[in-house]
């Protein structure tokens, strides 16, 4: 190999395969066996089959399907009009960004026993709900299962504000001065102006956050450990469940399988429709 640059990458090669690949592997095997049994034996697509005729899975999925939509719903907008308001206003930007940052910054674990804390009884949510004349309990399907949302956003705003402003720092000042000069309104200005120069990140920002809302468990498990009964149920969780507590090796391997390919169609789906086929990489 003449050009040994190429050797830099080994590391984060071999990084990948340990990390990512080997495991995939091995959850694919598991996937058309009974594993965790005296003797193993290859089970074809049976697994797989009793996945997608179960109705446990399916209710998991479709509570993380509305967990996610909600919450993307929340931490978008509400992270995007963080960046807008302070576009170009010198020292706020960095006031407003070292506040917005913090719950980023705070570990899965610390976030799940912060709102554990804060929503148990006599708990400052609670109490400022009590104002209100609510009485706010996490003992409810209905509550516990916003607070789950409500928690997320918290936690995640700051990274959808943080990679927009970023973005729109990017943005030439001289362009909003020809909009202004010619008369545009803020929609047009947004539309045209805005929105093109921070779509990648806006679409970065979803994929990510997509992601990590399928995968969530950490702050899920402390908080409500899926309950009140299966209420907040994700499909991590569940898969969790099915794969340590009841010991169904392959019925989990297989759930595990099909939530990958079901995540990454979305993603597909996704960059396919904001780029109309053009992919990230075109512009």
């Amino acid at each position: 190999m003449s050009d040994k640059r190429y050797l830099l990458i080994f590391p984060a090669i071999i990084l990948l395969i340990f990390n990512s690949i080997f495991p995939l592997v091995v959850v694919l095997n598991y996937s058309f066996t009974k594993p965790f049994s005296d003797n193993p034996v290859f089970e074809g697509v049976d697994n797989y089959v009793d996945v997608l005729h179960s109705s446990e899975w399916w209710d998991a999925f479709k509570r993380n399907a509305l967990f996610t939509g909600i919450a993307l719903a929340i931490e978008v907008p509400v992270g995007l009009l963080f960046a807008l308001l302070i576009r170009g206003k010198g020292k706020l930007i960095d006031i407003v960004s070292t506040v917005v940052i913090i719950p980023s910054l705070i570990p899965f674990v610390s976030v799940g026993i912060l709102w554990r804390l804060m929503t148990r009884t006599g708990g400052p949510i609670p109490l400022f709900m009590g104002f209100f004349g609510v009485a706010y309990t996490l003992m409810t399907p209905k509550s516990a299962f916003w607070t789950l949302i409500i928690m997320d956003a918290w936690h995640w705003i700051s990274l959808v504000f943080l990679l927009l402003s970023a973005s729109l720092v990017t943005i030439p000042e001289v362009y909003y001065t020809a909009a202004r000069i010619d008369g545009s309104t803020k929609w047009q200005t947004f539309r045209y102006i805005t929105f093109p120069g921070i779509k990648l990140s806006l679409i970065t920002v979803l994929l990510l956050r997509i992601i990590d809302s399928f995968k969530l468990f950490d702050e899920n498990f402390i908080l409500t450990g899926g309950g009140p009964g299966r209420s907040t149920e994700l499909l991590s969780f569940f898969i969790i469940k099915k794969g340590i507590r009841e010991w169904v090796g392959g019925f989990s391997a297989a759930a595990s399988i099909i939530y990958l390919v079901i995540v990454i169609l979305l993603c597909y789906l996704l960059i396919s429709f904001l780029t109309k086929g053009k992919g990230m990489l075109e512009r």
